[in-house]
């Protein structure tokens, strides 16, 4: 007499946190307008660079975080610098599709969150590029972009 061959499966035991990863990762906070965070709080949220001023993650912009220094009428405009690193994250916010978390520097350490905003446009030469500049303490030259914002 043959016996059919069957398989047992064995039932293995595994963890929640295994089965489903995203229930253990930490909520993310809720930024509220107007309050100050430190970059460190801002990467463990969003991700990207601590450093950069456009931060990204996998080529998509993550936020922005501005010193009135160099955008002085940030958040509405941003002034965008000129640089092989700069250049190409200034095309990145540019062309921003979708809702940016916007922080301004207030101090050292000291970003305030503005809030989330969208591109309204950019421009890269022309009488409206000179507009935005005239006044700031930039020079045309240091401008890659000018990238005007609205609130999300």
């Amino acid at each position: 007499m043959q016996r059919a061959k069957t398989k047992s499966l064995a039932r293995v035991d595994i963890s929640l946190a295994t089965q489903n990863p995203t229930l253990i990762a930490p909520l993310p906070i809720l930024f509220t307008i107007g309050e100050c965070y430190t970059r460190d709080e801002i990467h463990g949220v969003l991700g990207g660079s601590k450093v950069s001023c456009l931060p990204s993650v996998d080529g998509k912009l993550v936020a922005a975080c501005l010193s009135l220094k160099f955008s002085p009428a940030a958040p509405a405009v941003v002034l965008c610098g000129q640089g092989p690193k700069t250049t190409p994250a200034s095309k990145l916010l540019a062309l921003q599709r979708g809702k940016l978390p916007v922080f301004i520097k207030q101090a050292a350490g000291r970003w305030q969150f503005s809030g989330e905003f969208r591109v309204a446009e950019f421009f890269v030469d022309g009488p409206r590029f000179k507009e935005c500049i005239a006044g700031s303490g930039r020079s045309l030259a240091s401008v890659s972009y000018v990238v005007l914002l609205q609130p999300g």
